[in-house]
């Protein structure tokens, strides 16, 4: 597979923490996309900034601009899942899933990919999901409301819901 790498340094601020900004001046983001597919977008090191890039890539940065700007709830880029067992493949359909603005636990999550008693392989895949963002699994949480783990930490995964309102 041909994948094409590109990353980019958000700047802006958004969310808010107990009444503070949260900054994303330092959100360097990269997406992995091959024939118009994103595969992965995920929190890159700031390193090797890309300096160009095709009308796939300003499509994807843009809509994560405007996402972390409040101002965009969905994406219209296509994205597809690699890798992954059949249940977390299964858990980050289900994610996709979750509205902008709504939360569920993860042991929803688990019944809604059908086994019920996996909680923990939910949480699991939810820190393995390889979209981050547009696969939004800061939507989940515990059943008791509780805001658990995430693979960006719980300062971004709190600055995420409170984006959406939250």
């Amino acid at each position: 597979m041909n994948v094409v790498r590109k990353k980019i340094l958000l700047e802006g601020e958004f969310g808010k923490e107990m009444g503070r900004e949260i900054s994303c001046q330092s959100l360097c983001i990269e997406i992995a996309y091959q024939k118009e597919i994103v595969y992965r977008i995920h929190i890159a090191e700031e390193k090797e900034e890309s300096t160009s890039f095709d009308d796939f890539a300003q499509k994807v940065f843009g809509e994560l601009a405007e996402y972390f700007a409040g101002q965009r709830k969905e994406f219209t880029f296509v994205y597809a899942f690699t890798g992954g067992t059949d249940f977390q493949n299964r858990v980050w359909q289900e994610i996709a899933k979750i509205p902008y603005g709504e939360t569920i636990s993860y042991s929803e999550l688990a019944k809604r990919a059908g086994k019920p008693k996996a909680c923990r392989g939910a949480a699991r895949a939810c820190h393995d999901n390889p979209l981050a963002f547009c696969v939004p699994c800061h939507r989940v949480i515990a059943k008791s409301g509780v805001l658990q783990g995430y693979g960006f930490g719980l300062p971004m995964k709190r600055a995420l819901l409170n984006l959406e309102k939250l």
